[in-house]
């Protein structure tokens, strides 16, 4: 299926309303729902590696747990550019490795802690608890209540009661008019938590991919040559 938005100049409806039927908006929907579980559990770590290498620095074995949180960044990002990837749908290049001088680990351990890649990686995961909780907050709260119109005469009719501040339906036909506007709601929803997904690609792509090289001129020994005229 085609998305939606790449052609919503020539089909505004669809562009419109595809996003509802479109498989991706699921796949984004769901990972803005881990995004907190995950961000919890990035937390938990690195807050807990970090306190005991803190306290055990003195003992020399703290400040090696203390480098182990710092490479452990390396592979959560990894893991955290397939899923935007395969669910968000962002193109994110992989870093790009330097060749390294020899097989050393000492060489290794060096280019891991001066790289670029490790540090935005460490600063993703640490954004991805407090971004992942407000996205996680945001899903549930609007879908909870849009589907809660939606399902109003049901809820109404079961003997439940669909609280509306000013107004509140008592039978089921009163609350059939909230039906339009949950499935508006739905629809616009369904619009905002793309671009929230979308923004959390851009943001994987900055922090978790490399920027494209700039292209360089061919050597001018490969340019070819300019035919110049001849004199007889």
């Amino acid at each position: 299926m085609t998305n939606p938005y790449a052609t919503f100049s020539e089909r505004p409806v669809y562009g419109f309303l595809g996003p509802v039927i479109w498989p991706r908006s699921y796949t984004r929907l769901f990972y803005l729902l881990i995004g907190f579980p995950l961000g919890l559990a990035y937390f938990v770590v690195y807050v807990t590696g970090t306190a005991l290498g803190l306290g055990l620095a003195i003992l020399g074995v703290g400040l090696v747990l203390l480098a182990l949180m710092v490479l452990l960044a390396r592979p959560l990002g990894t893991l955290e550019r397939y899923l935007a990837i395969h669910l968000v749908g962002e193109d994110v290049p992989p870093f790009r490795a330097a060749p390294l001088a020899d097989d050393k680990l000492t060489t290794w351990l060096e280019d891991a802690f001066t790289s670029g890649a490790t540090w935005k990686s460490l600063l993703f995961l640490i954004l991805k608890f407090p971004l992942g909780l407000a996205s996680w907050i945001a899903v549930v709260v609007v879908f909870s209540f849009m589907l809660g119109l939606v399902f109003s005469p049901i809820v109404v009719a079961a003997g439940g009661n669909v609280e509306m501040g000013i107004w509140e339906p008592t039978t089921p036909a009163e609350a059939l008019w909230l039906v339009p506007a949950g499935l508006l709601g739905y629809v616009l929803a369904i619009h905002l938590f793309n671009g929230l997904a979308w923004s959390w690609g851009k943001l994987a792509r900055v922090l978790l991919g490399s920027r494209p090289r700039p292209a360089t001129p061919a050597p001018a020994a490969l340019r070819p040559l300019v035919a110049q005229p001849v004199t007889v």
